[in-house]
């Protein structure tokens, strides 16, 4: 009787091993530092997608910071495992002897992935700074546009005695501080409306009365309480 050939061999050993046990076999050789990356990796491409979605992040940037993500992670990955392989980094130089090949240099493959890890990993920095930086920007831009555009009514708020604090909380102007009555919170409102027909997405108000105790900005949450004489 012919001896079956190798692949012949191979078909029927897999034909004896079910379809899960096999599955089961793959997952038993991944290691934690597998599941580490992919979790890591996972997590960093969800804030970007994230930012992403809630206009934190341009969208350009966002691909941009992910690549680098991945790159580095895929980097990082390639080099522990050879360095466990290779047990330490090295470069060596070797020659051909007389009238053998050219002589030349050796890199440890793990050295090769940690140059290559450090230089992804200077490019994902530098773009999580500069994302920072356009950021920061960005607001002062916000803040300085709303804080211009609203200019008359704060002035209606000096003018009537309120104490106003003026930031920008997301991305509207938060307008927050006490009011010594209704007649000047009706002043602010109506100077805040004659500002701009968009304010109800562009300001928050939070108003507090040391009279009565209570807000007298409709909507908005509760300041501390008001210093008793």
């Amino acid at each position: 009787m012919a001896a079956k050939s190798e692949p012949a061999e191979i078909a029927a050993e897999l034909a004896k091993t079910s379809l899960p046990d096999r599955y089961a076999e793959k997952l038993r050789g991944v290691t934690f530092l597998q599941v580490l990356y992919l979790l890591g990796i996972a997590a960093g491409v969800a804030a970007i997608a994230w930012a992403v979605a809630f206009e934190r992040l341009p969208a350009l940037q966002g691909g941009y910071l992910m690549l680098c993500a991945v790159l580095t992670g895929a980097s990082f990955f390639k080099f522990l495992q050879s360095l466990d392989q290779e047990n330490f980094m090295f470069i060596e130089s070797h020659w051909g002897g007389l009238g053998g090949g050219l002589g030349g240099w050796r890199v440890s493959r793990s050295l090769t992935y940690f140059v290559t890890t450090a230089g992804l990993a200077v490019l994902l920095w530098s773009g999580i700074t500069g994302v920072r930086a356009a950021g920061d920007d960005q607001r002062e831009e916000r803040l300085d546009g709303l804080v211009e555009r609203y200019y008359p009514a704060i002035q209606v708020a000096r003018q009537n005695g309120i104490l106003l604090q003026v930031r920008l909380s997301g991305t509207r102007l938060l307008l927050a501080g006490w009011t010594p009555g209704r007649d000047a919170t009706d002043k602010f409102w109506d100077a805040i409306k004659q500002a701009s027909p968009a304010w109800a997405v562009e300001t928050d108000v939070e108003l507090r009365s040391p009279v009565s105790n209570e807000n007298d900005a409709s909507g908005s949450a509760k300041g501390p309480e008001a210093p008793r004489k």
